[in-house]
């Protein structure tokens, strides 16, 4: 029998990756009254909302804006933000939080942008397998008490690998960035009220 010389191992590059998602922090998917409020948050760890149906008002720092269906915000860390239904509207809102320290991440700073198809699907395979995870609820990752007793084989790194797939390919496409157009009177006289 031939044995195969595996010196060049060792001098193997590894392959270079765009992104490095290390904690899924949170998965939750909302149906939130026309009326609801949250006050606000901030925390060390990146945020995206995604709006799957209605529309919805929310602030980032001192800005606020307001997203349709099939947008999507990014918070960076340590950004304060919050959301609210318009009072007309009763969104359904699609919240992932995440840990990741990946130079590819500032693509995503400042980002406001309205999704195609493609992109539809990967978040609909994200909640997908989050609910192979969590119990119906969905939830944080970190709580052993929201996470189902028997979860679906592979499921907590299907999250991961889409996760990891929809960022690249928003990157890639370069999606219409809708930022500046977004804010509506509403969201200014909040915004103005909120921070003086």
């Amino acid at each position: 029998m031939e044995m195969i010389n595996t010196d060049f191992l060792t001098t193997l590059e590894p392959m270079k990756r765009l992104l490095n998602v290390q904690s899924i922090v949170t998965v939750y998917y909302f149906e939130f009254s026309k009326n609801y409020l949250f006050a606000g948050e901030q925390h060390d760890f990146w945020e995206m909302v995604y709006v799957d149906k209605g529309e919805l008002e929310v602030s980032a720092g001192k800005e606020g804006y307001e997203l349709k269906e099939g947008d999507i915000i990014f918070h960076k860390p340590n950004e304060f933000h919050n959301l609210w239904a318009n009072g007309v509207s009763a969104p359904n809102v699609l919240v992932v939080s995440f840990v990741c320290s990946s130079e590819g991440m500032r693509f995503f700073e400042n980002k406001i942008m309205r999704l195609a198809t493609g992109e539809r699907e990967l978040l609909a395979k994200i909640l997908q397998e989050a609910k192979g995870v969590f119990k119906p609820e969905l939830g944080r990752l970190y709580l052993q008490e929201k996470r189902l007793e028997n979860p679906r084989i592979g499921a907590e790194q299907m999250l991961y690998i889409y996760l990891e797939q929809f960022l690249i390919r928003l990157i890639r496409d370069e999606t219409t960035n809708v930022n500046q157009e977004r804010m509506s009177v509403a969201t200014k006289k909040k915004i103005r009220k909120v921070c003086g």
